[in-house]
């Protein structure tokens, strides 16, 4: 019997023996699989881009403003020139005179204050001053548009809005051929107060839009840049006196963005 029980111990130990030994080849280099709280974050260059630093300060030299009361309603440190120059390196010579056309039409300040006046006429007191700056100018900045498109000014033909850009960016190369010329596309803010919120209203010569495609087109057979400063707020009925002061000119902090879109603007066109 001591016999028969020793036998049966012996022949358990030899199977716990085998057993251990058969599981050291179900072995493998597999890490136990542990459930855990923390989280992987992906590093920054991979979630996103990185956005690039843009340093509006390299916008450097002379910028000459030819416009009406968007820019010449206000020329102290709250203007759209003095704004421009805090962001930029630029020094601005605002030369904007409210209610004043593109074209010799007779406007609110007379025909004599007009762009075409001043630069191919010469018969304006600041003529000579102007042109003197713009010899020594970068850039000339040309934002009239909306006046000669309210006061009926025809489109193209003699005595026109087009001819009237035409005449004074020739005299603007003559005087300085290195200069850039930039053309404003002017904001919807002047047809806020007429209940107008879109670009089809004609005052007789034609919408906006059509003043805004005759730009263009002078720029293009020019070599002007077009900056389109529509696109620098979305003015609706209903946000409106946010930006405007009377439901035309731009209130002191749409003024800044005014400048802060349109040096994002010529970073693009100048210096990236």
């Amino acid at each position: 019997m001591k016999k028969y029980v020793f036998l049966l111990l012996c022949i358990a130990l030899i199977a716990c023996i085998v057993g251990v030994c058969g599981s050291e080849s179900d072995i493998t280099d597999e890490k136990p699989i542990v459930e855990s709280n923390e989280i992987t974050i992906k590093p920054v260059e991979e979630q996103t881009e990185e956005l690039e630093t843009i340093d509006l300060k390299v916008l450097s030299g002379k910028v000459v403003v030819l416009g009406d009361s968007i820019w010449g309603l206000d020329k102290g440190p709250e203007g759209i020139g003095r704004c421009l120059e805090e962001i930029t390196s630029l020094e601005v010579l605002n030369y904007c005179l409210p209610g004043t056309c593109a074209s010799k039409i007779e406007g609110y300040y007379g025909s004599k204050d007009s762009m075409e006046a001043i630069l191919v006429d010469n018969n304006n007191k600041k003529s000579e001053e102007i042109k003197n700056a713009i010899s020594e100018a970068r850039y000339v900045f040309i934002e009239h548009c909306a006046n000669d498109c309210s006061m009926a000014v025809p489109l193209t033909g003699d005595n026109s809005y087009e001819s009237a850009l035409l005449n004074s960016i020739a005299v603007i190369k003559e005087l300085n051929p290195d200069a850039e010329i930039v053309m404003l596309i002017p904001t919807l803010s002047y047809l806020i107060n007429m209940d107008q919120l879109s670009n089809e209203y004609n005052f007789g010569e034609g919408t906006i839009d059509d003043y805004i495609s005759v730009m263009k087109s002078v720029a293009e057979c020019e070599g002007a840049s077009v900056v389109n400063m529509q696109e620098a707020w979305t003015l609706t009925k209903e946000n409106w006196s946010d930006y405007l002061v009377d439901g035309s000119h731009l209130k002191k902090t749409a003024r800044r963005e005014y400048a802060d879109f349109l040096a994002q603007k010529l970073y693009e066109l100048f210096a990236k």
